[in-house]
Order: C-alpha cells, then sequence, then structure tokens
C-alpha cells in the first residue's frame, strides 16, 4: 500500500481544519504496523482515506486488495444474535468458531447484542474484521 495525501480539509462554519498535510507513507501486505498519535492527529481521517470512506481529499492510495478496519463507533444491528452477525461476515462455520473462541465470545453467541457490554460489542466488532476476506485490516 502506498499513500500519498498532500491534504485533507474539514471546513467548519466559521473555520477551516486541515486534518493532514503532507502524509506520506507504504505498508507490506505482510506484519504488523501502527499509526500512533495524540487526540486530534488525524488518526481515524487516515484510516477512513485508507478504506476508502473518505475520498474528499488531495493525493492518493495505492492498495493492493481490499481494506477493513474495527471503526471507533459500534456499528452492530441490536436485534440480531452474535452468531447471526459473524456468519453475515462469513458463512465458514469452523472459522466463526474458531474466531469466538480466540476472542472469548463463544458463550456469547445466542445473545442479542442488545443485551451486551460495550467491551463484548467490540470483540463482536473484531470477530467480524476478522472474518472478513480482505488484504489489510
Amino acid at each position: 500500500m502506498k499513500i500519498e495525501i498532500q491534504s485533507k480539509v474539514y471546513h467548519n462554519q466559521d473555520s477551516v481544519v486541515e486534518a493532514l498535510k503532507d502524509v506520506n507513507m507504504s505498508f507490506d501486505t505482510t506484519g504488523i504496523h501502527v499509526i500512533i498519535g495524540e487526540s486530534g492527529a488525524g488518526k481515524t481521517t487516515l484510516l477512513n482515506i485508507i478504506a476508502q470512506e473518505d475520498t474528499d481529499f488531495s493525493g492518493h492510495v495505492e492498495t493492493e486488495g481490499i481494506v477493513s478496519y474495527v471503526k471507533q463507533d459500534i456499528e452492530l444491528l441490536e436485534t440480531l444474535k452474535v452468531i447471526q452477525h459473524l456468519h453475515m461476515a462469513s458463512t465458514d462455520a469452523n472459522a466463526v468458531n474458531e474466531v469466538m473462541q480466540n476472542l472469548h465470545i463463544d458463550h456469547l453467541k445466542n445473545k442479542k447484542i442488545k443485551h451486551l457490554s460495550l467491551g463484548q460489542m467490540r470483540r463482536v466488532q473484531f470477530a467480524c474484521a476478522l472474518l472478513t476476506p480482505c488484504s489489510y485490516l
């Protein structure tokens, strides 16, 4: 993956905020890469651009495949059970069971999302991301 962002600007009511400027980096398809920075430094903005959820910037991003990431907000359907969410990400029952065991949520599989704690919901989101075929997570 190659990222070259000249600028990402947000226009608020009475100001212009330059969220990213002169960002140049590349990532291999293997390994773990960490993006760190202070609150408000543009980490989420960068991830939104990489995942092609934000296209309003100057520059370009070249990826070799699909990018997926776990968002900060909980984006799960409250009325569905954990297992239903995971089967939307993968129809491979063995993979679903393995991810549930690894994330210690297998005992929650028949619980509805609305009955989970925030931490449990986050684990379900991670499980969905792990089960979704992608080149970058």
